[in-house]
């Protein structure tokens, strides 16, 4: 009896110290992905951004004493951030990682790469919960804007100096804008494309299942971001989804086909440079196609693929002295064919072992590699719980296992 009691006294600590270890997790993940902890991000002052980081350390320290505590099982999922911290430590071009993997960085990865899989759902569903209230409040601001209501805001520079580039800052959301005439929420992420990409995730592990009133503010969002990326993972997972129902396909494509063409002949100027413009073909290379500048791509098949650095490359941070952008060919260049294919297969390995056989997963985790081709590096704490809290979030959908 008394060993009974013990063992249930012992059971509900754990569990209540997971749960801080969740909330914390999810704390340092909003936090570091957030515009106003980017050190290059004019959005924030030095002192928030210090006050930022420092939050975000002690979010990982207080997560990783909780998870200590409970002894949680660490399997060797582990090694994924050990290899990446230890390729970008050790692989470097003249001292100028492309990559700042510190311990902070490395120690977020392995407390989310250590939970259960319970954890995960639950870490999953709290970041949901962030993401939709963000939008939300970023349809207030954008409406806001359009409307000119008298919610205060100001105007920052989009990164450099710029008459034509800002952002509008509302403080509970940002928005870029071109000329003040294309506008693109950015919820409180740096970067449109960066939300757009988050949402459409996050859509796509609820199956598209717009009977939700949260999914259809979050899909609102998503539009307001203007994202080609965004766009680009709704259609292929619906088409991943709905493979096998012809009927479904095509009515998706001529119900495309007739917005495309009714926004084209309203000779809309907002959707004529967000959209049609970025759907041009210039010298064979698709505009949207933006990821890595000519100058990059020239280098990549002219110079990298045929020397001797193709196997382990120059080193983190070189590909960035060549081109800006962000492409899997810059971080091939940085760290070689076998730097890719090691780092992201073992990505791929950990999802498909979370994954199991449950085969109604896979279209989201396909969905998911996709962002391969237009990121440098896909390896990030918003990176894991979204691939990871997804996976366990759709399997939960199914069958009910997990209980708010």
């Amino acid at each position: 009896m008394v060993n009974n009691i013990e063992i249930s006294k012992k059971y509900k600590i754990n569990s209540a110290l997971e749960s801080i270890a969740v909330f914390f997790v999810c704390l340092a993940v909003i936090i570091l992905s957030s515009a106003a902890a980017n050190p290059y991000n004019p959005l924030s002052g030095e002192i928030l951004k210090f006050f930022l980081l420092l939050t975000s350390r002690i979010s990982v320290f207080i997560a990783t004493s909780c998870l200590l505590f409970c002894r949680i099982n660490i399997g060797i999922k582990i090694i994924l951030p050990i290899f990446f911290y230890l390729m970008c430590l050790i692989n470097v071009y003249e001292n100028n990682p492309i990559y700042p993997v510190g311990s902070l960085y490395c120690a977020l990865f392995v407390n989310i790469l250590v939970l259960k899989k319970k954890q995960f759902y639950f870490l999953f569903k709290l970041y949901r919960r962030y993401i939709i209230i963000m939008s939300l409040l970023g349809i207030i601001g954008y409406l806001s804007f359009l409307f000119a209501l008298p919610i205060p805001f100001r105007i920052v520079d989009y990164y450099e100096p710029s008459e034509a580039v800002n952002y509008i800052d509302y403080g509970f959301c940002y928005i870029y804008s071109l000329r003040f005439f294309w506008l693109r929420l950015c919820g409180l992420f740096p970067e449109p494309g960066v939300y757009g990409v988050v949402i459409a995730l996050l859509l796509c592990s609820d199956e598209l299942n717009m009977k939700k009133i949260s999914n259809i503010v979050l899909f609102i969002a998503g539009c307001l971001t203007f994202s080609i990326a965004f766009a680009t993972l709704i259609i292929v997972y619906f088409l991943l989804k709905n493979i096998k129902n012809i009927k479904k396909i095509i009515c998706l494509f001529i119900s495309f086909v007739i917005i495309i063409l009714f926004l084209y002949y309203l000779d809309n100027p907002v959707f004529n440079q967000g959209i049609l413009r970025r759907l041009e073909f210039d010298n064979g290379k698709i505009n949207a196609d933006n990821r890595i500048d000519s100058k990059g791509n020239s280098f990549f098949y002219n110079n990298f693929l045929q020397n001797k650095q193709l196997f382990f490359g120059y080193g983190g941070g070189f590909a960035k002295t060549i081109s800006g952008g962000s492409s899997y060919k810059m971080m091939m260049m940085d760290y070689g064919i076998l730097g890719f294919f090691i780092l992201n297969g073992l990505f791929v390995l950990i999802a498909v072992k979370q994954a199991g056989k449950d085969y109604r997963v896979y279209p989201f985790i396909i969905c998911f590699f996709t962002l391969l081709y237009k990121s440098t590096i896909i390896i990030s704490g918003i990176n894991l719980v979204l691939l990871l809290g997804g996976i366990e979030y759709i399997k939960n959908n199914h069958r009910k296992k997990y209980h708010l």
